[in-house]
């Protein structure tokens, strides 16, 4: 768990100081049609697709790409490190509070600042509940992140996150969109070959 914990932190600093570094994960954009792109993803026990609203560019990072010109990240965690005895299976927020929690702690001591951190829960298609958070990045200069946005759901056994850092000039609707509509069309795929059907 602590290794998992420690990847994670780390993920999520970089994204916001734009110095990630990532080795175990690739870009594989897949497109089915001018109107269809995925990105397909490799995890450790399942692969995913997410539909991509645009054709994508490629970055030096492998889990970061820059969609409509906006920075798109994700991130799979083991959801069985945010459980604890006595959950309701029917509850299935719990775990992504339990995620952004430690999250926002991790980041508080980074910036060496109390964020102001919102989340809220958004619905997705196919009515499952994502829960969306947020910061406005403390001591943020001109040309620098200003905003933080996340948007993380349950996948089996898994917490699936998307990320975006927001910059001046860019607007909030249309990261949230993008992270709403992206998370929205996450699918496990069984055979890679299928894809495009």
């Amino acid at each position: 768990m602590e290794d998992i914990s420690k990847h994670m932190k780390h993920l999520f600093f970089s994204l916001a100081a734009l110095l990630m570094v990532s080795t175990a994960l690739a870009q594989e954009v897949v497109t089915c049609s001018p109107q269809k792109t995925l990105w397909y993803i490799k995890g450790d026990k399942a692969n995913y697709a997410l539909t991509l609203p645009s054709k994508p560019v490629a970055t030096d990072l492998p889990q970061v790409l820059m969609v409509d010109n906006i920075m798109f990240q994700y991130l799979i965690v083991d959801r069985k490190a945010y459980n604890e005895e006595g959950d309701n299976s029917q509850e299935t927020t719990l775990p992504l509070i339990r995620h952004v929690t430690e999250e926002s702690q991790y980041l508080s001591g980074i910036y060496k600042s109390d964020l102001n951190l919102q989340m809220q829960l958004e619905a997705l298609a196919g009515d499952k509940k994502a829960l969306y958070w947020f910061f406005e990045v403390p001591g943020a200069k001109k040309g620098e992140v200003k905003v933080q946005h996340y948007l993380e759901v349950l996948c089996g056994d898994v917490i699936f996150c998307v990320a975006s850092s927001q910059f001046e000039g860019q607007a909030t609707e249309q990261v949230k969109a993008l992270l709403i509509n992206t998370l929205g069309s996450l699918a496990t795929v069984k055979d890679k070959n299928n894809l495009c059907k």
